[in-house]
């Protein structure tokens, strides 16, 4: 099998294992599921395939995840019926991850993030002294995240459509997207819970008790056994699946778990953040991380001139790496 393709759209070089099963797959795989007995099989198949895609095309408002599985979602809703219902409902929201720039349309990696953005926007009012000047504003944030809460799980048997509970999450953009989010609901939450503490005649009614229990419920329920947090949702599948030699799988929700200080050889605190990875392999500015290190994100300094365990010829000092990710030894690090 030739492969033809720009070098620019090169993402990763495939590795030989890679191109091995791609063969197989076109070559051995393919021919058998197009005959009998093995084409049954494969009818079985596409129509599971296409009952999950209807699913999350319904319980999405036909948004879907993304703007990529939107588009496949879209074709393959065309190439089962180019009349279907389904397909002339998906037409309409393309137009929720288009926009014009100066260069032309383009198309976003999500149909916004107006959640996140209208959550920080109203934490950042609420820490001045301008919550009177601004009350307006609050008022409409307090309703937009109170419009925005997912209010019901999806329907079904959520482990056979591989999907996680969502009621009392909050996504990242709209209700009509509905996936639940870890890190938007815990901010969602968290903007709610400041604007309860001020008049309701400035920001209007608190939310309800029941629904902060059910955003309790979520954010719990995403907590992953060694008691971290991923970014978007439980870490599902394994780390090997990310190994250099396959590269078959490029994206994995990594666990985030909060440490509260790294301290220098005095055991001098010397910055707060979050824990990332242990693991050997792991790289750290494409330098593997070795054993007795860790790998963790630097949210806040408390000494800004002590040096970095590995310094490199742009950074040297803690100072310059708030913000970014770095190797500490383990037996610095405090966890809690």
């Amino acid at each position: 099998m030739t492969c033809l393709f720009s070098q620019e759209d090169l993402y990763y070089p495939h590795p030989l294992v890679q191109d091995i099963l791609w063969v197989t797959l076109h070559k051995v795989v393919e021919p058998v599921l197009m005959n009998w007995p093995g084409k049954k099989l494969r009818e079985k198949t596409l129509r599971s395939a296409m009952e999950h895609i209807h699913y999350e095309d319904e319980n999405t408002r036909y948004v879907c995840i993304g703007p990529v599985n939107k588009v496949l979602n879209m074709l393959c809703c065309w190439v089962e019926d180019p009349n279907s219902e389904a397909f002339k409902l998906h037409l309409p929201r393309i137009n929720d991850y288009l926009w014009i720039a100066k260069d032309g349309m383009k198309m976003q990696g999500y149909n916004g993030s107006q959640l996140w953005d209208t959550s920080f926007a109203a934490q950042a009012i609420m820490s001045t002294d301008l919550v009177k000047e601004y009350s307006i504003t609050l008022r409409k944030a307090h309703e937009f995240i109170k419009t925005s809460q997912v209010l019901e799980d999806c329907p079904g048997d959520l482990d056979n459509w591989y999907c996680h509970i969502s009621k009392g999450a909050w996504p990242f953009s709209t209700r009509d997207h509905g996936w639940p989010i870890s890190d938007c609901t815990v901010e969602g939450l968290k903007a709610t819970l400041l604007l309860s503490k001020l008049p309701s005649d400035i920001v209007g009614e608190p939310l309800e008790p029941n629904r902060i229990y059910d955003a309790v419920n979520v954010i719990l329920s995403l907590q992953n056994g060694d008691g971290g947090f991923a970014t978007s949702e439980l870490t599902r599948s394994y780390h090997w699946l990310e190994n250099r030699t396959t590269k078959l799988v490029i994206m994995l929700d990594k666990n985030w778990l909060r440490f509260n200080r790294a301290s220098d050889e005095y055991g001098e605190i010397i910055a707060e953040g979050y824990f990332i990875s242990s693991d050997p392999k792991d790289e750290v500015h494409h330098v593997p991380l070795g054993p007795s290190a860790m790998k963790v994100g630097i949210d806040l300094v408390r000494k800004n001139d002590a040096f970095l365990w590995r310094p490199s010829t742009i950074m040297s000092t803690i100072d310059d790496d708030v913000g970014s990710i770095i190797a500490w030894p383990a037996d610095k690090v405090i966890i809690s």
